[in-house]
């Protein structure tokens, strides 16, 4: 299994949960590699990071979930960085946009 981007040594917990008429959601937690924390602070102050799951077996490789971090926990301790990542499936920006519609006057039409 990959976290893309996230370069994760050890994934010590991941859920992953879809309901019917709700946004799907997966909660990631593992020890990242250290050598690139400055790339992944960066990352995570980005509004609309997406990340994908990535599922490898017997010689195939398969997208298993795509979404984007909705919230994060970062910790740092004698040079192991722990990161616990909060997605939610992309169609939960549908629910963040305002739309916008404009109806023409019947007569017009």
């Amino acid at each position: 299994m990959k976290i893309d981007p996230f370069g994760f040594v050890c994934l010590e917990d991941i859920e992953i949960d879809q309901k019917v008429n709700e946004h799907a959601r997966a909660v990631v937690y593992g020890l990242l590699d250290s050598e690139h924390m400055d790339e992944y602070r960066e990352m995570l102050l980005n509004d609309d990071l997406w990340v994908k799951i990535r599922i490898f077996g017997e010689g195939m490789e398969k997208d298993f979930f795509c979404g984007i971090v909705k919230a994060y926990e970062l910790h740092g301790k004698d040079s192991l960085y722990y990161l616990k990542l909060e997605l939610v499936s992309g169609t939960y920006l549908m629910d963040q946009r305002q739309h916008i519609r404009v109806f023409q006057e019947e007569q017009k039409t």
